[in-house]
């Protein structure tokens, strides 16, 4: 009831303001304005500000969803639970060693994080190194990286290197084996 008492009350103050602020305009236009926003906001406190002891509207759609509730059948299927594939220690190890070599490798550009890391701390120019290109071959235990990488030399000239470099999975280390 208070909402509808303020809404009536400051109506009529926002129908003014309109009015007031668009003297240079059109007073048709103005007077649309004003209209449109006195609907607006009947429409708003009309709808907030409904009869709260009218619930039969309530009541009605509860009774319908407690007659759809006694019509309808309640189902519960019989989940049968799916049987855990059971690995073997061969098995979780060959997924942890694949896991491994994949962890290896950067999403970005494939090159292996830990011999790019190496092979910076050993540039003349760390900053310079830009990767190229990287292969690797499975060896069972462990992997050979080859690297291609471009970085400057001692006289400042951007050299293609390749490095060759096996990656240890027991002692997770690796090795830097040439660098050409």
């Amino acid at each position: 009831m208070i909402k509808k008492i303020l809404g009536w009350i400051l109506i009529p103050y926002v129908m003014v303001g309109i009015l007031v602020k668009r003297k240079t305009q059109k007073t048709s236009l103005g007077i649309l304005t004003g209209v449109i926003c006195f609907f607006l906001v009947l429409g708003f406190l009309g709808s907030t500000g409904g009869n709260k002891g009218d619930t039969s509207q309530n009541t009605n759609s509860t009774k319908v969803e407690e007659k759809v509730a006694e019509v309808t059948p309640t189902v519960t299927p019989e989940l049968t639970p799916e049987p855990t594939p059971t690995l073997t220690p061969e098995e979780i190890e060959k997924a942890n060693y694949k896991a491994w070599i994949e962890a290896q490798f950067s999403l970005w550009d494939g090159s292996n994080i830990y011999l790019v890391d190496l092979v910076k701390e050993n540039m003349n120019d760390p900053k310079s190194f830009k990767h190229v290109e990287t292969r690797y071959k499975d060896n069972g235990d462990g992997i050979t990286v080859y690297m291609k990488y471009r970085g400057k030399n001692a006289f400042g000239g951007l050299v293609l290197n390749e490095v060759i470099a096996k990656s240890d999975y027991k002692a997770n280390t690796i090795t830097i084996l040439s660098n050409e």
